[in-house]
């Protein structure tokens, strides 16, 4: 699953505190921390133990398609409602949701920020011969930042994981193109807040998607 990544300038001052920080996304591939060359070398140990770990969210800590499948279906229908047309198709095509096969492919919804994803949906509604202050007004009506009823379906045990990297005395970060009101929901619901120092959303101010690492 594609990662979902942001650049935000304020994570600057974190990596100046910790001097080895190590990214998780769903595009990170499995790999040792065990040097091959340190143990050719029959080094004592080509371990290291970071000071920070910033997770990617949709994707790595949660299943994608579990918690945005319904928000896309919902969004569609509401559209749907407020402008008496069938808009679903275009809708999807945006989002770049696969209606068949319920998961979310490459598109806004995987790579862009919740702002950007308005904005791709609000030129879309324009493109179908909808005036421009309509288009807007259909979207203002019709966004939700978070599904309704969310859908969260973990990748692991995040209590675990996120307990013992803190007894190491890990940081851990989020960074994340979702908001920051569907993050902390996600948070809250998990009980996973106590173990984060910092979190940065889509949404923010500071926030760059795609292609900004």
């Amino acid at each position: 699953m594609m990662a979902l990544q942001i650049r935000c300038r304020a994570f600057k001052g974190l990596f100046q505190s910790f001097h080895r920080p190590v990214f998780l996304s769903s595009a990170s591939k499995a790999s040792s921390t065990l040097s091959p060359s340190a143990s050719e070398a029959n080094l004592e140990s080509g371990f290291f133990k970071p000071n920070l770990v910033i997770f990617d969210k949709d994707g790595t800590l949660v299943c994608f398609h579990t918690m945005w499948t319904p928000w896309c279906t919902s969004l569609a229908q509401r559209m749907n409602r407020v402008t008496g047309r069938d808009m679903s198709a275009h809708v999807y095509d945006v989002l770049g949701y696969d209606h068949h096969e319920r998961k979310v492919r490459i598109g806004a919804l995987a790579e862009n920020t919740h702002p950007q994803i308005k904005d791709k949906i609000e030129e879309m509604l324009i493109t179908q011969k909808m005036e421009p202050h309509y288009a807007k007004e259909v979207v203002n009506t019709t966004w939700k930042d978070t599904p309704d009823d969310m859908a969260i379906k973990l990748t692991a045990n995040l209590t675990e994981i996120f307990g013992r990297l803190k007894k190491e005395d890990v940081k851990i970060a989020i960074c994340t193109s979702d908001s920051r009101e569907g993050t902390y929901e996600f948070l809250d619901k998990m009980h996973l807040g106590q173990f984060v120092d910092m979190i940065m959303c889509g949404d923010d101010p500071d926030g760059k998607p795609k292609p900004d690492p």
